[in-house]
């Protein structure tokens, strides 16, 4: 089922809106319609987070979902079932369709940050407040810690609370996912070694030159660590995650 024009279109005459490409809506909804989800979230995701960072009054788009009368944010409560890790540039796919998907499935989310409360951008420029902090954030209860990719990587391995927090995680045995070029937290963090992955090309061998043993797959799933390639392989990335966090 193909992406809704009419929907799009409404929303690009809707007062306030911020000049994102009609395209990445249309992605979206692509990748929406080839996940497992029940059909009115085919437009759910989009209409969610318009809603939430530009005052949009679209809740009438997502009947599975009762907005209504409800303080909508992002920063949940403490201990969370998921852990997203967020920096500056990250790939609005590969965070908003697992969060979506996560909270769908039953699980909490939390947004996590170099910094409680601040404010950081996409690549299309679609921005998300992280709920905790990376130093502050506690691994109890945790079932996975998600990492998008984009230009996000680049800025998360400078960050040591980041790297550790990855680290203790997988020495904990939690489910690490990793997706794009997030694989190059992993090599960062030094948990690649002797593990079967893969990730975006571009940092293939990166990768390989850590120790890792890279396929070129849809998704690999290498006891807690679950890897994929791009946003087209979220419709197998995702179900690897849900399996390996709910048994």
């Amino acid at each position: 089922m193909g992406p809704d024009l009419a929907f799009l279109n409404s929303i690009k005459k809707t007062p306030r809106f911020k000049e994102i490409e009609i395209s990445f809506f249309t992605l979206s909804l692509g990748i929406m319609a080839a996940l497992p989800l029940p059909l009115p979230h085919l437009r759910c995701v989009p209409t969610a987070f318009i809603d939430h960072h530009f005052n949009y009054a679209l809740v009438d788009q997502c009947p599975a979902i009762d907005y209504i009368g409800k303080d909508y944010d992002l920063r949940e409560a403490m201990m969370s079932d998921i852990l997203i890790l967020v920096e500056e540039g990250y790939e609005e796919l590969e965070l908003w369709v697992p969060y979506y998907r996560f909270l769908e499935a039953g699980l909490s989310v939390q947004i996590v940050g170099k910094e409680k409360g601040k404010t950081y951008a996409g690549k299309h420029e679609i921005a998300v407040s992280a709920g905790g902090s990376f130093i502050e954030a506690s691994l109890d209860g945790v079932k996975a810690v998600v990492i998008p990719g984009g230009l996000a990587p680049d800025r998360l391995r400078l960050h040591k609370d980041a790297l550790d927090l990855v680290r203790q995680a997988d020495k904990k045995g939690i489910v690490i996912a990793a997706i794009c070029h997030a694989g190059s937290v992993l090599v960062s963090a030094g948990i690649v070694t002797g593990r079967r992955l893969t990730s975006y090309r571009s940092i293939r061998d990166d990768l390989v030159a850590a120790g890792g043993k890279w396929v070129d797959e849809p998704v690999v799933v290498d006891k807690n660590l679950i890897t994929s390639r791009t946003p087209n392989d979220l419709p197998q990335f995702l179900p690897a995650i849900l399996n390996a966090v709910k048994g």
